[in-house]
């Protein structure tokens, strides 16, 4: 915990289970208390390793929970941007050996601040809505996790393999977020003898595409609809022949792209 009243900028990661009310349905509440202890259990065992920590990992709402990455004592940002996603890969891969059932992830670099009331530390900050929203919008896309720009930019050791999902507009931040994640073999329906240099070849060609998707002012880039359309139709067609499927993220920009083929005004 850090000092009380003082803003500082940590990395947020909001988790949730996926099918929690089917799965738990049926159990009593002793039943359901059980099944959460051994799941949050799990969690902290996984996340246990050395190069995870130091990470707050706090139960929320039964299946949820709120993690936290600060800043340990000589630290740059990137330091905890790239403990928090791997962290989420290491999730990630605990799902896909099925040793932790499927959950989802949000992360979200912001800036938080204790405080006491009614005789509890309370945690404050937009990043923690954002964050859930993330972890909401990575089913949709058919991720495990998704993190903001901030975190693809700020982290060290997977540029190759960051993958730009998608831009939304969100109620709880003023302008449209870029969304990333991270595509490894076992992880999602990725094989683990997946060819690398084919998957990173996928991983450009997609980003190139979803750079005309989302824009670039900075770099003058116009978003272009009819191009992304074209560029993901070839992506989606490499991913296929590397994977045997589709990729869900690329099939939901198509979609949107379907139904609305050119940029609203405010994209």
């Amino acid at each position: 915990m850090g000092e009380l009243g003082v803003e500082r900028q940590v990395v947020i990661m909001m988790t949730d289970m996926v099918h929690y009310s089917n799965i738990s349905g049926e159990m009593r509440p002793a039943e359901i208390f059980a099944f959460l202890s051994r799941y949050h259990t799990n969690i902290c065992n996984i996340l246990s390793e050395e190069c995870f920590q130091p990470v707050g990992i706090e139960p929320t709402g039964g299946d949820g929970s709120i993690m936290l990455f600060e800043r340990a004592e000589g630290e740059e940002l990137s330091d905890i941007c790239t403990r928090a996603l791997l962290a989420a890969m290491r999730l990630a891969r605990a799902i896909g050996e099925g040793d932790l059932v499927p959950t989802r992830m949000g992360l979200m670099l912001g800036s938080i601040v204790e405080e006491e009331l009614a005789g509890r530390i309370i945690k404050c900050g937009t990043c923690f809505a954002v964050a859930n929203r993330l972890e909401e919008l990575s089913g949709y896309f058919g991720v495990n996790f998704l993190m903001d720009r901030e975190i693809s930019r700020y982290q060290k050791g997977f540029d190759d393999l960051v993958v730009n999902v998608a831009k939304v507009s969100l109620t709880s931040v003023p302008h449209p977020l870029n969304l990333f994640t991270v595509y490894t073999p076992g992880n999602l329906l990725i094989p683990e003898g997946v060819d690398m240099e084919r998957l990173k070849y996928f991983i450009r060609k997609k980003n190139a595409a979803m750079e005309f998707f989302s824009g670039n002012q900075l770099e003058g880039i116009l978003p272009d609809f009819p191009r992304v359309r074209e560029e993901l139709i070839e992506a989606q067609a490499i991913f296929e022949e590397i994977t045997g499927t589709e990729d869900m993220s690329t099939a939901r920009i198509l979609e949107y792209i379907r139904e609305m083929p050119r940029p609203a005004m405010s994209f």
